[in-house]
């Protein structure tokens, strides 16, 4: 984690794994889609 690298792993930077740890109770369930996700900026106006 908090570097740009992956292998099929979920990226987070150090700032979301702390923010995420927050928010989430510990044994709270998680589903990985499968599915490839498109850019949080696909859209958005330059």
């Amino acid at each position: 984690m908090g570097v740009p690298a992956s292998h099929g792993c979920v990226r987070m930077t150090n700032a979301d794994v702390i923010d995420l740890f927050d928010r989430v109770p510990v044994g709270t369930w998680v589903h990985i889609d499968g599915t490839p996700a498109t850019s949080p900026l696909a859209g958005a106006a330059p």
